[in-house]
């Protein structure tokens, strides 16, 4: 058992932290545990929710490493709101909205859905209810009294300056779930 507890707390990076009391560990450091934890004894399945809440860039980038090597000889299943977690690392992705599959596919297959459907436009800052009416605003960039919004519309917003962008899958997350709080991406890696 303790070759075991050392295999698992080197893969999350905490063997140096193992004679610590738990309780003064950091947000992150009690995430990585956690992590530790779930792949004890090498799980055929593993089911995480929200993995990488807490984690610092460097770490959740670690932490997709680390699942995509899981995946080599085990089924794991994630589940989370961050979707840049899964985005490049997960083989197929479910949206779930109230317990329904909405959507599902590889992150090509979703973003494929929105080509030439994602645009930016430039505008005076004044405009943006304006534009809010008119379309789904997916990101705002203020620059002093002009804006920056990128939008999904299905068709090209004519009368804006504009130009396409490429589609993101948090476009894709945000198109099914822009009203919505409680909804998941889930992928499978």
């Amino acid at each position: 058992m303790e070759k075991e507890l050392d295999r698992v707390l080197k893969l999350v990076q905490l063997e140096e932290e193992a004679d610590r009391m738990i309780g003064t560990y950091s947000g992150g450091m009690k995430q990585r545990l956690l992590i530790a934890q779930a792949v004890l004894g090498n799980p055929s399945i593993l089911i995480l929710d929200e993995p990488t809440a807490g984690l610092d860039p460097k770490e959740r980038s670690r932490m997709k490493d680390l699942f995509s090597k899981l995946a080599a000889d085990s089924i794991v299943l994630i589940a989370t709101h961050v979707v840049s977690d899964i985005e490049d690392v997960a083989k197929e992705i479910f949206l779930l909205g109230e317990g329904e599959i909405l959507a599902s596919g590889s992150s090509k297959d979703l973003t494929r859905e929105l080509e030439k459907q994602i645009y930016i436009l430039e505008a005076a800052a004044e405009e943006l209810e304006r534009i809010r009416t008119e379309f789904s605003v997916l990101s705002i960039v203020y620059e002093k009294e002009q804006i920056r919004v990128r939008i999904h519309s299905k068709k090209p917003p004519i009368s804006w300056i504009y130009h396409q962008d490429s589609p993101r899958l948090e476009d894709v997350y945000l198109s099914y779930f822009q009203e919505e709080e409680a909804c998941y991406a889930t992928s499978t890696l």
